[in-house]
């Protein structure tokens, strides 16, 4: 089997760190885990119904509840608000959440 390069491997990693809105994928968190504590939270939105959707209830005034797998098991958090901010040059990421403490379902849904 062939060795997996140092990009795919950032890529497979980051593939781990995607969260979801009901069943569709809003986005990817940034760096190397999975929140395990509320506050602002980076991220990368996917262009697809997942983020349409968690954008769309915000500004509805709801508190969209999203969710994770970490380790096999689910983890759920409301999403308070999001956030876009034009950043400085040099800065990683621009795209914020603002989440309430993930807290793991007894009996995972993972879906």
């Amino acid at each position: 089997m062939p060795r997996m390069s140092k990009r795919q491997h950032r890529l497979r990693r980051k593939e781990r760190l995607i969260f979801y809105l009901h069943s569709a994928p809003v986005g990817v968190f940034c760096g190397r885990r999975y929140p395990t504590a509320g506050g602002r939270v980076g991220y990368v939105p996917y262009r697809g119904p997942g983020h349409m959707h968690m954008a769309l209830a915000l500004k509805r005034g709801e508190q969209p509840r999203c969710w994770y797998v970490r380790r096999r098991r689910r983890s759920e958090f409301i999403v308070r608000r999001e956030t876009f901010v034009l950043s400085p040059r040099g800065e990683r990421y621009s795209w914020f959440v603002d989440i309430s403490k993930p807290i793991e379902i007894a009996k995972p849904n993972i879906t």
